[in-house]
């Protein structure tokens, strides 16, 4: 018995928006460990309409790259998922090296990502105590 047969898709959609979140972390971590570098072109994955259209849809969303730390290319959406990678071109002005990071807003976007990380971990966890519960027959 698969999980869509027990819960629905609850878990299909909870499981990718938890994905497309760890992907988030991965490219908000790299913009602020690469803060300092020149020219270097901060990076966001954009993922809401995607997900607003797997919720409507109901279709599995996979997140296929061979490797976390791989980015697809600027605004190419990827073809199983939709999801893009966008880079901020708009140069900070307290740098002058071509750099685009703003640390303030890096930091606000992986507190805030990590926040709907976690609340999605604690759905999946409520679904499956409930779950426990039906079992033990409370």
């Amino acid at each position: 018995m698969s999980d869509s047969e027990i819960f629905g898709k609850t878990i299909d959609v909870l499981k990718s928006s938890m994905d497309m979140r760890a992907a988030r972390h991965l490219a908000i971590s790299s913009n602020i460990a690469n803060y300092e570098t020149p020219n270097y072109k901060a990076k966001d994955l954009k993922f809401d309409k995607v997900l607003a259209d797997e919720i409507r849809s109901n279709d599995a969303i996979k997140l296929n790259v061979t490797n976390p730390k791989h980015f697809i290319p600027s605004g190419t959406p990827n073809s199983s998922t939709g999801v893009t990678v966008e880079e901020n071109n708009t140069a900070n002005m307290d740098k002058n090296n071509g750099n685009t990071v703003n640390i303030d807003q890096e930091m606000v976007k992986l507190a805030e990502n990590g926040i709907m990380y976690d609340a999605l971990s604690q759905i999946i966890a409520r679904q499956f105590n409930s779950l426990k519960d039906v079992i033990k027959g409370y």
